[in-house]
């Protein structure tokens, strides 16, 4: 999968990995996204937990 140029963003390694990285707009969701994650937890239902 590597070898596609100066911007191949894949890693190497098995499985193949992406290298990725938040725009400057999304390293802004960070902090409302850990807010609401810890208010979820306090105030979430018991019998409800992750997906998978």
């Amino acid at each position: 999968m590597s070898g596609f140029g100066p911007g191949d963003p894949f890693l190497a390694g098995c499985p193949a990995r992406l290298a990725v990285e938040l725009t400057p707009l999304g390293a802004t969701l960070i902090d409302p996204i850990h807010t609401l994650t810890e208010w979820a937890r306090a105030n979430g239902s018991p019998g409800v937990g992750p997906r998978c």
